[in-house]
């Protein structure tokens, strides 16, 4: 008998589109609504909590008092509590996750739990560091790794107990998954406490210009080869080509814009936020475990320092003009880009660092109506992040930490390579870059001074 391929009837089809319609919409629904659960909580002052409308922030309009408008104050908010510290970068995250993973111990003892997210190669030396249930969630955002998550946080708030969760890119999770991972349908009226880092504008530009192009020598697996196409155009930029934009376009601060986002992500934000000051506090981890304990001072453990290397001078310079000789054809095919950087980088350093005296390179430096806006976009930046402390003397040590870095310590420079390659000395070394005979000697590096450290 010949069987017949069964179809499937208008009134079948019709019922299984309606079907996926209503599956998307629920899913849609729960990825709006699930935040809702707590939405405009009352604050001390009778007001709400921001709303998911407002504008993103510039520098020239937001309020002078944003970051503390419209909360209430951590220290008349209910325990326990989830604290979310959402960065930026560069504000000294890596150093804080690294000194809450080691000390478990002492956050247990008040009444205080770190979930995430570790960095194993900082805390080898450790006694006791806890399991890593941020990072699941990070890399792989599941159902799965949210429920992981969630039944940590709902056992120790249950217990009466606060969660930390640390991450730079905590805003990059699904807010659906977030509420199931921080059990707000099922524990509302827990407080979540925004933690951010502060960091002065100006210094901040520059230590994001030289994470992103200076070459990672003590990383090898972040190290490029010649083979990679997004730098082989010579497209790193200088410092001053860097920062201009951000200086025209008058971007906000980014301490203020992770607060603005997650205003938005987080319609539960109820409390004010603590800001993390790399320049009032003398540790921002310690300071910050003062805020969330009742422990005194000399009970804190000491600070911790594994996010500290070597500044690596004219490491960026050199990379630049490695790349620059590769395209004009000026380099042997044999030589590696890590041979080439590091041959032209200690070339700088034996002209210009001396062991008596500091010899000034050629520099390309910022203009100065270039330096003026960005001192009043940090400034402007300092009032509405830190605006008490700005008034209590930060503004003073602000302009004269600034100009420091515009003036003795030309921290806004890079070397200006088409005056130095015509200065003495540089013939001999790019003829051996070029034919590839380079010796010994030309790694070696004589008559340096020591830098010294600088977390960056």
């Amino acid at each position: 008998m010949k069987i017949r391929p069964r179809r499937f009837s208008t009134q079948r089809s019709l019922l299984l589109f309606a079907l996926c319609i209503s599956l998307y919409l629920s899913l849609l629904f729960n990825e709006h609504v699930l935040f809702a659960v707590r939405r405009d909580p009352p604050t001390s002052a009778g007001r709400t909590a921001p709303q998911s409308n407002a504008s993103p922030p510039t520098i020239h309009n937001a309020a002078p008092h944003a970051v503390n408008d419209g909360c209430l104050p951590v220290s008349s908010s209910p325990t326990p509590r989830i604290y979310l510290h959402i960065g930026p970068h560069k504000t000294g995250t890596t150093s804080l996750q690294d000194y809450l993973a080691c000390n478990t111990e002492f956050l247990a003892q008040h009444r205080t739990h770190y979930l995430g997210k570790i960095n194993p190669n900082d805390v080898k030396a450790c006694p006791s560091v806890p399991p890593d249930l941020l990072r699941p969630l990070l890399q792989n955002p599941s159902a799965r790794a949210a429920k992981q998550l969630q039944t940590a946080v709902a056992f120790h708030l249950s217990q009466n107990h606060s969660v930390i969760l640390s991450s730079e890119d905590m805003l990059d999770i699904s807010p659906a998954l977030l509420a199931e991972a921080l059990s707000l349908s099922t524990t509302p009226a827990v407080p979540i406490v925004p933690v951010v880092g502060y960091r002065r504008y100006h210094e901040w530009l520059t230590s994001l210009y030289r994470f992103r192009y200076e070459p990672h020598w003590y990383d090898l697996d972040r190290w490029r080869e010649w083979n990679d196409d997004d730098d082989d155009d010579g497209s790193i930029p200088t410092l001053r080509s860097f920062v201009t934009p951000w200086i025209a376009e008058r971007r906000a601060h980014p301490t203020l814009e992770r607060l603005q986002n997650f205003s938005s992500f987080v319609v539960a934000w109820t409390t004010c936020p603590l800001v993390l000051n790399l320049h009032a506090d003398r540790d921002v981890a310690t300071s910050f475990l003062e805020q969330i304990t009742d422990a005194p001072p000399s009970s804190m453990p000491p600070p911790w320092r594994a996010n500290v290397r070597i500044r690596e001078e004219y490491a960026v310079d050199a990379e630049i003009l490695a790349l620059r000789l590769r395209r004009e054809g000026k380099l042997a095919a044999v030589l590696p880009r890590r041979v080439v950087v590091d041959v032209l980088r200690n070339k700088m350093r034996s002209l210009y660092w001396k062991a008596d005296v500091e010899v000034v390179p050629p520099l390309d430096c910022l203009g100065e109506e270039e330096e003026e806006a960005l001192l009043r976009a940090t400034r402007e930046a300092e009032r509405e992040v830190v605006s008490e402390f700005y008034r209590r003397g930060g503004k003073d040590e602000l302009e004269k930490e600034f100009r420091e870095m515009a003036g003795e310590r030309h921290e806004f420079c890079n070397v200006n390579l088409e005056e130095m390659l015509q200065e003495p000395g540089w013939e001999t070394i790019l003829w051996k870059l070029k034919m590839g005979r380079l010796r010994e000697e030309d790694f070696a590096v004589r008559n340096v001074v020591h830098v010294g450290e600088r977390t960056v």
